[in-house]
């Protein structure tokens, strides 16, 4: 985080909270939960001179969201989408309406950011012929 020297969060893959740390303690300042399942991937939504504003992550039961660090509140969640781990989530570059995620599930699922629905499933798995 660049808002302070030494400030940094990290969240892990069994529990779904995200805790605040300075290098200078050995403990979190601070622990909020986002979810009910552990988080497969972080990553920040807002610029870099906001870097503690919100965060888009995925969750181990397949679900997305959004957690504004600032204010400390889930602002929104997904239903449960993918079926395995997810490896990522992005916005897309030119509609900052659609998220895109990914899984080991072999799907890619685009969500609508606005309501956090699912608006298409993408099977990247493929038969040989």
């Amino acid at each position: 985080m660049t808002d302070r020297s030494g400030n940094f969060i990290t969240s892990n893959n069994k529990v779904g909270t995200v805790q605040y740390w300075n290098v200078a303690s050995n403990e979190p300042r601070q622990s909020n939960k986002i979810g009910s399942k552990g988080t497969n991937s972080m990553i920040f939504l807002d610029n870099e001179s906001n870097a503690g504003g919100r965060i888009l992550f995925s969750l181990k039961n397949g679900a997305l969201g959004v957690y504004n660090l600032k204010r400390q509140v889930l602002e929104f969640q997904t239903e449960t989408g993918h079926f395995e781990t997810v490896f990522g989530v992005e916005y897309c570059a030119s509609n900052k309406d659609l998220i895109a995620s990914c899984s080991y599930d072999g799907t890619v699922r685009v969500w609508n950011s606005n309501n956090m629905k699912l608006l298409q499933v993408n099977d990247t798995n493929f038969n040989s012929v």
